[in-house]
């Protein structure tokens, strides 16, 4: 695979002061985070994918996934066909089952805690029951439950005829999760919310399900967010920071809806995400880099968020996999693949790959309260785009296995100069070059940011020693700082 290069950036002509980095708003709790399953899309029986979602410390997964969830069956581990319209194409699936057996050997195998999704909208309560009870008997935990995808959807036909408006669904869940308390008392239930208007269907739909007069309460509610990218020409570098500006955009827009259209304190959990827009992204480390930001951002720019699950490890959308076949591009084979190696991280999944390593180091920490809290970088810190106030090159989260104790500082370095770093001031972060900078960016030329089709092994990953409290981080990057003892850089591959 890609050969990890070991560079010592404190020797790079830094055209920028160093940035002091300091602890700034609310500590929360760390997310439950991974790759998003659409298990119709993947084979559980391929040691190979499992081998490599596992590397990338994927720590939750999302069963069966999105809309084949509301035409699955769990006992047999497959849509009930034929699916009709709705579906998208379902039907036209070569069958990849996935039994309960199969599922919690998977989830054995991968480490990954699972969200299902129940099929409200064609399945009904006690046939989801048994299917629970089938899951159960054979292992998969029952901790996570969400009542069907998307049930706002007005253009699926037998969403409509099932929940004409966002009241009917609400007072099914209600009615399901008296039922899945009673059956699995320790479980946690999450409700299908909006992010945004864009109808009338969603103009209501929060209102009206998360009504106060419905009994029992959701432990949470499931937001799909899909930013759109503006279509801008990439193979001019000046577009760069406008695409990467873009995100704080939105999530500042989420957070202002979601704030005002759902119940005060009630958790978030994000169990789809990914963008679309400027298809010249696609593939492209800038693509990855967006990303990450974004994950890394969301659980403090929506501090309700429990549950970050990036929309999908192995699909056919080429907006958002994480992993793909050898040739880029979002390649789905029939069955399980033959060959060592066969899946690759794409740069998204790279980058995701590298959150998800520093999250999980400090859950893996033994303290019995792993969190993260936003990072500042002072005032110098540059603007991205000045038409988008709040976009600024360096943003991050500190990673503590237990409070006030730091793990790991998770930096984004979206700007064209080399960052120092300044972390003198963070406890335990003052590192003598035990310490290392974990950082993935693009290979030379610059261009290459920019460049479709890449693999992990064309972008750089490099692992620098940190010094007396000091670090460089390279333009457009990902880069996360650990203090001895070092749990590694990037794994497989």
């Amino acid at each position: 695979m890609g050969q990890v290069l070991f560079l010592l950036f404190a020797g790079a002509a830094a055209s920028l002061p160093p940035f002091p980095v300091t602890p700034v708003g609310v500590v929360r709790p760390l997310p439950l985070a991974g790759f998003g399953g659409e298990y119709v899309f993947q084979t559980l029986g391929d040691s190979y994918l499992t081998a490599a979602i596992l590397a990338a410390s994927s720590r939750a997964t999302r069963f069966p996934g999105g809309t084949p969830a509301d035409y699955f069956n769990f006992s047999v581990g497959w849509l009930n066909t034929p699916t009709g319209s709705g579906c998208g194409g379902c039907d036209a699936l070569p069958p990849r089952p996935a039994p309960p057996a199969a599922l919690a050997a998977h989830l054995a195998a991968t480490h990954e805690a699972p969200v299902l999704v129940l099929n409200t909208l064609h399945a009904s309560l006690d046939a989801e029951l048994s299917g629970l009870a089938a899951l159960s008997d054979a292992g998969v935990p029952i901790d996570h439950l969400e009542l069907s995808n998307e049930m706002y959807d007005a253009s699926r036909a037998d969403v409509v005829r099932r929940f004409p408006d966002g009241s009917s669904y609400g007072q099914t869940a209600a009615n399901w999760t008296a039922a899945l308390r009673a059956s699995y008392p320790g479980a946690r239930v999450s409700w299908v919310a909006t992010s945004g208007t864009w109808d009338t269907r969603t103009a209501s739909w929060n209102a009206q399900v998360f009504d106060p007069a419905l009994q029992p309460r959701p432990d949470a509610a499931s937001l799909h967010l899909y930013p759109g990218l503006p279509t801008l020409n990439l193979s001019a570098p000046d577009n760069f920071p406008k695409l990467l500006a873009n995100l704080f955009s939105h999530l500042k827009d989420f957070r202002s809806y979601t704030e005002s259209t759902l119940p005060p304190a009630l958790p978030f959990w994000v169990t789809e995400w990914g963008t679309w827009g400027c298809s010249s992204v696609e593939g492209t480390w800038l693509q990855g880099l967006w990303h990450a930001a974004f994950t890394l951002l969301l659980p403090t720019a929506l501090p309700r968020v429990e549950v970050v699950l990036p929309y999908c490890s192995v699909c056919g959308d080429p907006v958002m996999p994480s992993f793909t076949t050898a040739q880029w591009g979002p390649v789905v084979p029939p069955n399980a693949t033959t060959a060592p190696g066969s899946w690759l991280r794409t740069p998204s999944g790279q980058a995701l790959a590298l959150v998800f390593f520093a999250w999980a180091s400090a859950a893996a920490g033994g303290g019995e309260a792993p969190s993260l809290v936003a990072v500042d970088f002072g005032a110098s810190n540059p603007k991205l785009d000045p038409a988008v106030p709040s976009s600024v090159a360096l943003v991050g989260t500190l990673a503590m296995g237990a409070p006030g104790r730091p793990s790991a500082l998770i930096a984004a370095n979206l700007g064209a100069e080399v960052a120092p770093l300044d972390v003198r001031d963070l406890p335990s972060f003052g590192c003598a070059p035990a310490g290392v900078l974990c950082a993935v960016s693009y290979s030379a030329p610059a261009g290459d940011v920019a460049r479709q089709g890449l693999l992990v092994e064309d972008l750089l990953r490099t692992a620098a020693p940190v010094g007396a409290g000091s670090a460089q981080l390279p333009p457009f990057s990902l880069g996360v700082m650990y203090c001895s003892p070092s749990p590694g850089c990037f794994g497989y591959p």
